[in-house]
């Protein structure tokens, strides 16, 4: 069966996402490139070389393209309409066709959800590396531009909003949404100077450092943002625990814990089972081994809960406009 021969140029668009079929291709000569366009950027999705042929799942359920396709370099095609492939498919039996369209269905839905996961995950693992740079020059400023007053050290707010965006070309409403968790989760104050310059106030520099350590740490385990409520819930019935305990380890059972978060109005405690996976991630200060009755044991340092709950719920304020 013959098809029509393609040339494509460097960055040429062989088709776009959303696009209706119109036949498929066969590379022949080159390299290809599938990608999806969000807000955020470009996300390539895989990369199709010579001898491959692409567009094949649309002859099939006659479905608008899934993603977009452009040349990497100079590629050579062979290209088969939808008529040339209708003719060819007329010569095999009616339950060939069937299976094979079935087939090409359950491959694209499968297709459309890694690549839903795909991008979620580089969304993520770039949102964390943006708060984790903010935080890492917002922690310089301290020790560049803080100023000691009384008891306390103060910060200029409006200075670290410009440098971090002006300076560092940052985006300024993730910066905002920065500044603003870490006065709602208590990390710094703010409030006016004689000046009336607006200020962040802390009684010390090293707060930030702190939570930098954790974030850096943190993100080594789990790149893609905040863990999920259920497994901050978990953490904060653990808080709840240290509070009432006398001793310095900590080592509960998931028993305990839901006990102890009914009592203080905690919700979601059925599904924490499926959420401790997660919390394997949050570092070496816990950990969760199966105990006896098939209950679960956490075992962690009770000076080391109060921080790493509030760590967890600084960073879930800031990504919780997302």
């Amino acid at each position: 069966m013959a098809g029509t021969n393609l040339v494509l140029k460097p960055g040429q668009l062989l088709f776009k996402k959303g696009d209706m079929p119109t036949g498929l291709f066969i590379v022949r000569k080159g390299e290809l490139q599938v990608f999806i366009e969000e807000e955020k950027g470009e996300f390539s999705l895989a990369k199709i070389s010579g001898g491959s042929v692409i567009g094949e799942m649309a002859m099939f359920d006659n479905s608008p393209r899934s993603a977009s396709v452009k040349a990497v370099v100079e590629t050579e095609l062979t290209f088969i309409s939808t008529l040339d492939f209708a003719k060819m498919s007329a010569q095999v039996p009616n339950w060939f066709s069937s299976v094979i369209k079935t087939l090409s269905m359950r491959l694209r839905n499968s297709n459309e959800r890694l690549q839903r996961f795909d991008l979620e995950f580089r969304l993520g693992a770039q949102r964390m590396v943006t708060i984790q740079r903010i935080l890492t020059i917002l922690d310089m400023l301290w020790y560049r531009e803080g100023e000691k007053v009384e008891k306390e050290w103060w910060l200029d707010i409006l200075m670290v909003r410009e440098c971090l965006t002006s300076d560092f070309g940052e985006d300024p409403t993730m910066v905002y949404r920065v500044v603003q968790a870490l006065v709602s989760q208590g990390l710094y104050k703010q409030k006016q100077s004689l000046q009336n310059r607006d200020v962040f106030t802390a009684p010390n520099r090293g707060a930030l450092g702190r939570l930098l350590k954790w974030l850096r740490k943190f993100n080594t385990h789990r790149p893609t943002g905040p863990l999920e409520q259920p497994a901050l819930s978990v953490l904060r019935a653990m808080r709840m625990f240290a509070d009432q305990s006398a001793y310095d380890v900590l080592h509960p059972s998931l028993g305990q814990l839901k006990g102890l978060a009914k009592i203080e109005g905690l919700a979601d405690t059925e599904v924490w089972e499926k959420h401790l996976p997660s919390l394997k991630k949050v570092g070496q200060e816990l950990s969760i081994t199966g105990g006896d009755r098939g209950d679960w044991l956490l075992k962690m340092q009770k000076k080391d809960i109060k921080d790493l709950v509030s760590c967890h719920l600084l960073l879930k304020a800031i990504c919780a406009g997302d």
